[in-house]
């Protein structure tokens, strides 16, 4: 994505806060989960979320009983694909009932985005069921091995450690970590097993972009600047900020940051190429 809407070159520097940690021509690790929650999202919208620095969708799945804001999903993948956002999907898993079945409907109804779609993420945190480990253990068992699509485990520490029992048993899956920290990193307390989480939701119940009833995440992907990986997280960060310098006359352009943390990091620089 070009630095502007255009390439046009502005006179002066800028700082500008960047709530996405963004390195412009680099692909970036911010990501949004919605649900039928958000509503519909417009062409318009989902592209606003892209200049704001987000590269990754999640999605749920679900067509909620009366009472409940109506599905959305089928509205929202098609619009997040062609705004060319990396999409996933998740589904909450109903521990009390047959789970097995819950993802086979899930990934039923993604049937024609199935094969753009990324992943089928599991949401373990149903606290209408007794702290039964065993009978819990069971119902995400059966649902690991009902999803014929890539699988991972959202949940979080506060509700696997009592209704699992700490289980370890699912730490080969990727896992999505719920620990709203407002830390934009991979950084979580280990549980489960997991020494190392996919992604982190780390603000919740947020608004981005013109668009509201969305959460805040962020995955394993360091941006890359020129071939070299220039990890951009941690929780010691308490600022980011980004000055760009336009060469005049260039197609390149000078990125400084400005890292305010406890450690005093200072400044780095990098150089980005412009894309076209």
């Amino acid at each position: 994505m070009p630095l502007c809407g255009s390439r046009s070159v502005p006179s002066r520097s800028r700082l500008a806060q960047a709530d996405g940690r963004r390195v412009e021509g680099a692909r970036v690790p911010l990501a949004v989960d919605v649900s039928n929650y958000t509503g519909a999202i417009s062409g318009a919208k989902a592209a606003a979320l892209r200049t704001a620095g987000v590269g990754r969708a999640i999605v749920q799945i679900v067509d909620p009983p009366p009472g409940y804001p109506p599905s959305v999903f089928r509205q929202q993948i098609p619009v997040l694909l062609d705004a060319g956002f990396e999409v996933e999907a998740y589904v909450y898993l109903w521990l009390g009932g047959n789970t097995a079945h819950q993802v086979l409907d899930a990934i039923a109804r993604v049937a024609p985005w199935r094969a753009r779609l990324r992943r089928m993420w599991l949401d373990a945190e149903d606290v209408s069921v007794p702290e039964h480990q065993q009978a819990n253990r069971a119902a995400i068992d059966a649902a690991v091995g009902a999803c014929s699509m890539p699988a991972g485990v959202y949940t979080a520490g506060w509700w696997w450690r009592p209704y699992m029992g700490d289980s370890s048993a699912f730490a080969q899956l990727p896992l999505w970590a719920a620990e709203y920290d407002g830390d934009a990193s991979t950084r979580f307390t280990p549980f489960g097993g997991w020494n190392a989480c996919a992604m982190k939701q780390h603000i919740g119940d947020t608004s981005l972009a013109g668009i509201g009833g969305i959460d805040l995440n962020w995955y394993e992907n360091a941006p890359t600047v020129q071939g070299i990986q220039q990890p951009l997280t941690g929780s010691d960060v308490l600022q980011w900020y980004r000055a760009v310098t336009f060469g005049a006359g260039t197609e390149r352009v000078e990125v400084v940051e400005a890292v305010a943390s406890t450690r005093r990091d200072g400044w780095r620089r990098a150089v980005v190429e412009w894309l076209p």
